[in-house]
């Protein structure tokens, strides 16, 4: 995991030789103790590991947090953008910032990935409110597409 605090940052790494964008979400919230985004990933390849990047985003485009888990086969991998006391996550990025305009990419090396995001109230166990993000996935040439009708 990369955080823009952890040092002299300005870019994102370039890593698209090996993750190609699949999917992208608007909508992001985070506020520790108060709003988090929860991404749940699965690799629905049932022999072949998936490797993934997830880069958060603030409202100007600035990242803030990075990470590059390994998805074995037929595995659920949560993130979550800060603790959500209702979830169990395999990732909790604790970035300490406070988003309420942002967005995200998810990034992999195998299009044997379905991802589903959503904020939650990060306040109260369980949740009191949640609501669903939809996600967009890159046509085949340049327009960005609701992935249930790509």
């Amino acid at each position: 995991m990369l955080r823009a605090e952890d040092g002299n940052l300005t870019a994102v790494p370039d890593r698209s030789v090996t993750y190609k964008p699949l999917y992208y979400f608007s909508g992001l919230l985070t506020q520790p103790g108060v709003k988090g985004t929860s991404i749940a990933c699965t690799n629905i390849d049932p022999t072949n590991s998936i490797e993934m990047e997830v880069i958060l985003y603030s409202h100007d485009g600035s990242w803030f947090v990075i990470t590059w888990p390994t998805l074995t086969p037929l595995r659920t991998y949560r993130i979550e953008s800060t603790q959500i006391p209702f979830h169990t996550e395999d990732n909790n990025l604790n970035s300490g910032w406070t988003v309420n305009q942002g967005f995200g990419k998810i990034s992999a090396n195998s299009k044997n990935l379905i991802c589903t995001v959503q904020v939650l109230d990060a306040a109260q166990n369980p949740p009191r409110w949640m609501e669903s993000l939809p996600i967009y996935g890159q046509g085949s040439c340049c327009s960005f597409l609701p992935v249930i009708l790509n």
